[in-house]
């Protein structure tokens, strides 16, 4: 699912599969899981924002460190 989730977001494509879902409008990319929002990324600047959407679910930390890892690789999340 996640190796999916960041190939859409990588080619800005809608995708869904499972509980997760990419969709693209003009110069975003959200992410959403179980219909939270979780992630966002602006493709003008390539910035990232993460959100836990009130979860802090073990899936809604990994769908994050896969986002990470997928856009800046060195910096792992945890929940503390």
């Amino acid at each position: 699912i996640e190796e999916q989730m960041n190939t859409a977001i990588r080619y800005r494509r809608n995708w869904a599969g499972s509980n997760t879902m990419v969709r693209v409008s003009r110069e975003v990319v959200e992410v959403f899981l179980h219909g939270n929002h979780i992630a966002s990324v602006d493709t003008a600047t390539n910035n990232l924002t993460l959100f836990d959407g009130g979860w802090q679910s073990n899936t809604t930390k990994s769908r994050l460190n896969a986002l990470l890892s997928e856009m800046v690789q060195q910096f792992p999340l945890y929940q503390v």
